[in-house]
């Protein structure tokens, strides 16, 4: 996880989302970037 001192809340929740969704064995990948055949279980962020 980021500096949570230089974040400001929502930042900081979408940070600890993207963690829990990587630990569940999620692929969390950016809008611009999407690959949805890239593996089964995939966020888009």
């Amino acid at each position: 996880m980021t500096d949570n001192i230089k974040q400001n809340p929502e930042q900081i929740a979408r940070d600890r989302i993207d963690k829990m969704l990587i630990d569940a064995e999620w692929t969390v990948q950016s809008k611009s970037k999407v690959d949805l055949s890239a593996t089964q279980c995939v966020a888009v962020r």
